[in-house]
Order: C-alpha cells, then sequence, then structure tokens
C-alpha cells in the first residue's frame, strides 16, 4: 500500500516514535513517505491509498485539500498529549489511533467507533550493544512523569545507600535541596541514548524501561504507581500490559518500599554476565514478540479503514449499516429530535422527523438501498446518499 505520513517533530521522543511506526509498516512491506506537515501543499494525493498524520492534527483547510484526493486520513498521538492537544473537525478523520504511554483515560470526548488503541510503539532489538566495561558501577535515574522530582526524592536514600555506584538523574531542575551524596550527579536529557548507552542499570518508568531493555540493560520501573520492581522474564509481560507505570494495581503517589529497591540493586550486582545476558535477552525476545503483534494490529486498522472507505464509496447503496453506540436520539418536539452524544451528554445535533425516520431504519442494521426505497428518497438518490456519507462520516452509523 501506498501510504503517505506526514509528521510533526517537536523533540528526540517523537522521532523515535516515528521511527518505530515506519518500522511497524514496513514489516508488512508498505511502501511508506514520511513528510513534515509544513510541506503538504507540495504532495500529489493521489498517487497514495492512505495518509497518516503524527503528532499534530491539521489545520480544517489541510483536510479539505486532503479530501479532495478522496483517501482515508488516520491521525496517531500519544494519550499522555490529549489533554494539551486540541483536535478539532475529529470526525474528519477516518479512525484516530491513540498509542497507549497513559494509564489515565481522557479520550471519552471522541466517538468510540472513530478511536482505536495501540500500544505504544518501539524499534526491535537487532543485534546486542557492545558497552565498554566501567571501573566503576555507573546507574541511571530517568522517570517520566508529572511526580518525577517527588519520585527522585523518595529513592534518595537508596541513592545515598550506595557510595560504590555511581548514579546519574536526568532532571531539568538543577537547583535540587543538598540530599545527594558526591556519586549523585543531575544531568539532562539531551544525548539521552548516551548516557543509557553507559549505564550499567536503569531505575525508570514508561517508554524509557523500552528504551534501557532494547539497549540491553536490566531495568527497575519506578513510578506514578509505586515500584514495580526488577524486570524480568517473569514480570515484563504484565509490567509492558501495565505500561510500566509502577506496581501492578498500585495507586498514583503511593508509597516507595526503599528496602525492595536496594534489594533489587543488590540482585543486579551479584549477577554475573551470564546470568545478566540471560535476563536481558528474555526481555529483549519479549519485545520482540510484542513488535510482531504491533505490525499485526497496526496492519489491521489501516486495512480494514481503507477497506471500509472503498466500500462507502465504491458501494454504498448495498452496504448493511446500522446506528453506532455513540450516539443517543431522544424526542425534542412534534417536529425535531436530537442526537446526543453518550459519553459526554453533548449535544450533537437537532434533526427534523423525516432525517429520524432513515436513521431509524438502521437501528438493528439494513441496507442502504433498502432504506432508500423504504423512506421514498428514490427520486433524490444523491441527496440521500450525501445524508447517510454525512451519517457515516460523523460516527453515527456504521458498517454492520
Amino acid at each position: 500500500m501506498q501510504i503517505l505520513f506526514i509528521h510533526k517533530i517537536t523533540k528526540n521522543s517523537d522521532t523515535k516514535v516515528l521511527d518505530a511506526i515506519n518500522d511497524l509498516l514496513l514489516m508488512f512491506n508498505h511502501n511508506v513517505v514520511l513528510i513534515s506537515y509544513k510541506d503538504i501543499k507540495t504532495v500529489n494525493f493521489n498517487l497514495y491509498s492512505l495518509v497518516l498524520i503524527y503528532n499534530h492534527p491539521l489545520s480544517k483547510k489541510a483536510i479539505d485539500f486532503i479530501e479532495k484526493a478522496s483517501i482515508p486520513k488516520i491521525l496517531i498521538l500519544e494519550e499522555s498529549k490529549i489533554v494539551y492537544t486540541f483536535i478539532s473537525n475529529s470526525t474528519r478523520y477516518n479512525k484516530i489511533i491513540f498509542l497507549k504511554d497513559n494509564d489515565i483515560k481522557v479520550t471519552n470526548y471522541f466517538p468510540i467507533s472513530l478511536i482505536e488503541n495501540l500500544s505504544y510503539p518501539f524499534c526491535a532489538k537487532k543485534e546486542r550493544i557492545q558497552n565498554e566495561k566501567n571501573e566503576r558501577i555507573n546507574a541511571l535515574v530517568v522517570l517520566k512523569s508529572h511526580y518525577a522530582n517527588e519520585l527522585i526524592i523518595k529513592i534518595t536514600p537508596v541513592l545515598n545507600y550506595f557510595w560504590d555506584i555511581d548514579f546519574k538523574i536526568v532532571s531539568n531542575i538543577n537547583n535540587f535541596p543538598e540530599i545527594f551524596n558526591k556519586n549523585t550527579t543531575i544531568v539532562g536529557c539531551e544525548n539521552l541514548d548516551e548516557i543509557i548507552g553507559k549505564s550499567d542499570f536503569i531505575i525508570g518508568n514508561s517508554s524509557y524501561v523500552l528504551q534501557a531493555i532494547l539497549a540491553d540493560k536490566p531495568v527497575i520501573v519506578v513510578g506514578d504507581n509505586g515500584y514495580g520492581g526488577l524486570i524480568t522474564p517473569l514480570t515484563i509481560s504484565n509490567q509492558y500490559h501495565s505500561l510500566f507505570v509502577g506496581r501492578i494495581g498500585g495507586e498514583i503517589r503511593e508509597h516507595i518500599p526503599v528496602k525492595l529497591l536496594i534489594d533489587d540493586i543488590i540482585t543486579i550486582n551479584k549477577m554475573n554476565e551470564k546470568e545478566k545476558q540471560h535476563l536481558i535477552e528474555q526481555n529483549i525476545l519479549f519485545l520482540n514478540e510484542q513488535q510482531t503483534k504491533l505490525s499485526i494490529a497496526l496492519n489491521n486498522i489501516i486495512t480494514n479503514t481503507v477497506s471500509s472507505y472503498s466500500e462507502i464509496k465504491n458501494n454504498l447503496l448495498n452496504l448493511q449499516l446500522k446506528i453506532t453506540n455513540d450516539f443517543n436520539i431522544t424526542f425534542l418536539d412534534k417536529e425535531s429530535f436530537v442526537i446526543t452524544r453518550k459519553s459526554t451528554n453533548f449535544s450533537h445535533s437537532i434533526i427534523d422527523k423525516d432525517c429520524f425516520e432513515i436513521i431509524r431504519q438502521f437501528k438493528e442494521g439494513n441496507d442502504v438501498l433498502t432504506v432508500m426505497n423504504q423512506t421514498n428518497n428514490g427520486a433524490n438518490k444523491e441527496g440521500f446518499k450525501r445524508f447517510v456519507i454525512d451519517l457515516i462520516n460523523e460516527n453515527i452509523l456504521e458498517i454492520k
């Protein structure tokens, strides 16, 4: 499939996500062309079967420009960015894929049928990294959290316990209180890949855990939901599916048990090279398996989206459609009805009795041609088809 991938890169982690998604698409031999959102006007959209948009919802003008080519559009965005990314005209996308990098769900203002969820993507491990031997043990603390500094303070007794380990803490705050011993330093995140590569083990959470495992490092999870512990072949599955946020079933900002963290650091330091290599290889094997599953899931989303779009465009009258579970339609007065989104009670639109009768015919599922004939809209066939397509685009109707 010919895919145009429009993106906006604002930081290094965006590049990693973009590369990872591209890798997933290439696993199914899709031909992907990457362009910045600034270059949209230079593109011949008629050359593509699908447009993906990452990290930057398009303007109304840009969407109009793409729709002239009659190709489907899928927006891809991390869940953690939803709270500060305004997505206008959301129903003008055929799908919105949310990448699960956050366990706080705030997607209820989107139609359910519009949303697809995908685990956080990453570039799979291809070969082992040869790391330099350090004279002293080096460890890195890197946390993605609104409470990162609070977490750092909570684990400070552990960092100060190990005089024989040099700890680096990634933080944008240089003026921490004088609570650390001299073996602990604050560093920026500009050269994070290099810092991870030079570390013997990592204390972290979220996508940093994936990054560390794929750099051949043992990882201990400390996150918003407490203490997740050392990642091993026995714990990686539950931790991965819980987004490496801390203790499985933990509460936000719960207690971090100092002794458990000390014990896990001692466990890593006692491992011989063979034991450490086995741990790393098993963790990477699990992630490689997950990447295969991710590629299949993403491929299913895009092929189903393109297929549905094509059916609606070329075979509308023969399609079986039904009302989605996103909306309620209630009586307003003798001649009008209100369509309300269930999740937010938002009044989507007010329709007249004729429109209500058309929509009602799809309640249990019906083909478009039958509904057109039953509602006496055959004389205005094109107008009826446009109305049905609008209902599909607004996620009020969907293919059964």
